[in-house]
C-alpha cells in the first residue's frame, strides 16, 4: 500500500492506525474540508465565482446540515456558485424535497441510472471543490476519525451530479442541489473506510475539461477509485 497514513500506533494489515473511541456514526463521504479562500479557489480551478458572490469558507463542512458549497456546474464550467448539498429532484413535491434530501448527499456511480433520484440528473455533472474529506474507521465499538487529502493538491476536486428543482409555492424560483458520486475505496481507502469499503470519486484537475463537456457520452474511464499513490490521511480528533 502506497497511500500514507500518519499519527500511528499499532499495526493493521501493515499499516499503522491509531484507535480511539469516538461518538459518531459516519457511513459514508458527508463531511468535507474547505478551508481555502475565493482567490485560492479561482486560481486552482480557472473558473470564477459569479459576480456578488458571498463566501466565506467554512472549514469543516457537514453534509447534514445542506450547506451551500463551491461547485462548477457542466452548464457554465467556468463559474463557480455555491449550491446546496443533498440533491433535490425535479420531480420531487414540496414534503419530498425536504425529505429526500439526507438520503441523497451521495450517489454510487454505478446505479445512479437506476435510481429515480437521480436518473434526471446523470448527464448533470459538476465538481465539487474541496481541501479533504472526512472517513471514520471502524473498529470494534470505536471509531477513527481520518482527514483524508491529495499529497500534491491544496485543493481538489469531487465528481458530482447537480439537479434544480423548483420550488411549487414561489413564482420562479429555483434550487440547485447536488450529490456526491462514490466509487469502489482503492486499498487505503478500504482500510479506514471498512464497513462500506467506499470513497468519493475524485476527479483529476487534468480531467476537469472532460468531466464537465456536456457533450462527453461515455465518461466510464474517470469513473473509478483514484490512485492511492497519490493520497494521505492523517487521524483527527
Amino acid at each position: 500500500m502506497d497511500g500514507k497514513i500518519t499519527n500511528t500506533c499499532r499495526p493493521t494489515n501493515g499499516i499503522n492506525i491509531i484507535f480511539t473511541i469516538q461518538n459518531n456514526n459516519k457511513k459514508m463521504c458527508y463531511h468535507t474540508l474547505l478551508e481555502s479562500k475565493k482567490e485560492k479557489l479561482e486560481l486552482a480551478f480557472k473558473a470564477e465565482f459569479y459576480e456578488g458572490t458571498q463566501y466565506e469558507p467554512k472549514g469543516a463542512v457537514n453534509g447534514f446540515e445542506h450547506e451551500r458549497v463551491p461547485i462548477i456546474m457542466n452548464d457554465n464550467p467556468e463559474q463557480i456558485a455555491l449550491v446546496r448539498w443533498g440533491l433535490i429532484p425535479t420531480w420531487a413535491t414540496m414534503e419530498q424535497a425536504k425529505e429526500i434530501q439526507n438520503k441523497t448527499l451521495n450517489a454510487r456511480a454505478e446505479t445512479i441510472i437506476e435510481k429515480p433520484a437521480f436518473r434526471d440528473s446523470q448527464s448533470r455533472r459538476c465538481l465539487v471543490l474541496v481541501d479533504g474529506f472526512y472517513e471514520w474507521q471502524h473498529q470494534n465499538k470505536s471509531k477513527v476519525k481520518h482527514l483524508i487529502k491529495l499529497k500534491e493538491e491544496e485543493n481538489f476536486a469531487l465528481g458530482g451530479i447537480w439537479s434544480y428543482w423548483k420550488n411549487p409555492l414561489k413564482a420562479n424560483s429555483y434550487v440547485r442541489s447536488f450529490a456526491i458520486l462514490t466509487v469502489e475505496a482503492n486499498p487505503m481507502m478500504a482500510l479506514i473506510h471498512n464497513t462500506k469499503k467506499r470513497m468519493p470519486l475524485i476527479i483529476a484537475k487534468n480531467d476537469a475539461n472532460e468531466w464537465l463537456n456536456p457533450e462527453a457520452k461515455d465518461l466510464s474511464h474517470l469513473i473509478k477509485p483514484f490512485d492511492e499513490k497519490l493520497m494521505e490521511a492523517k487521524v483527527v480528533f
